[in-house]
């Protein structure tokens, strides 16, 4: 006959087993939270960038459709939210919904609406008027025409009359430097180094992209301008 042994009474974790549990957890943690961050961040540019590619398009798609005429005119601050058809208020939103709609949505009724490919998803997070700009216009770059101050959109400052108002066609830009001027960027305080406009209130204090930013180019590529370069 075999007789049965006691199996030893269960222990609880030492105070010394629980502290090493814990001290791995926070080491794991404190690794893990900033590679997702990351990660998560690398998304929202990658976004950024596909916007952006798709506004290039989009205004090539408009001009084609207008005689080869650039959209406009417009103001240098661009935000994704605008009343469809109503070009009044000079934003390239409202110039864009024809070609750039699957992303459009309705922002409280059915005539104010918002441009997500106007929207970095990451300047939706930190700016801190979601109405506001979300993205500067180039609409003078320096160097074109001998110099000669150029609005490619045309002004909508200038008088209803002044030839500035004019939006030019892609053959009177196509002979300049297309490839090595932005034409928009993700816009924030940094970048607008110091100038205060009227809307400066309402964009992030710093680069939401961290080192740098996403600018569409003249030619319709995507690059971006690290801080040290600007």
């Amino acid at each position: 006959m075999v007789t049965p042994t006691l199996s030893p009474s269960r222990r609880g974790f030492s105070l010394v087993e629980l502290l090493t549990v814990i001290a791995i957890i926070g080491i794991l943690t404190a690794i893990t939270i900033p590679v997702v961050g990351r990660v998560r961040e690398s998304a929202r540019s990658g976004q950024c960038v596909s916007n952006l590619r798709q506004i290039g398009i989009g205004i090539q798609l408009y001009a084609q459709s207008n005689r080869g005429k650039l959209p406009g005119p417009l103001y240098t601050a661009q935000g994704p939210r605008y009343t469809p058809s109503n070009t009044s208020v000079n934003a390239l939103s409202v110039y864009l919904e024809p070609y750039v709609t699957s992303n459009s949505g309705v922002i409280g009724s059915t005539t104010s609406r918002v441009q997500e490919m106007v929207s970095c998803p990451s300047w939706s997070m930190q700016t801190p008027n979601a109405t506001g700009p979300s993205m500067q216009l180039n609409n003078y770059p320096s160097g074109w025409w001998d110099g000669a101050q150029v609005y490619p959109f045309g002004d909508a400052n200038a008088a209803a009359n002044h030839p500035n108002r004019t939006p030019r066609t892609i053959t009177a830009i196509s002979v300049y430097p297309q490839a090595g001027t932005w034409m928009l960027v993700d816009v924030d305080k940094v970048w607008m180094k110091g100038a205060t406009p009227d809307w400066a209130n309402q964009i992030p204090d710093k680069p939401v992209h961290g080192s740098g930013w996403n600018c569409l180019y003249y030619d319709g590529h995507v690059g971006r301008i690290a801080i040290t370069a600007r």
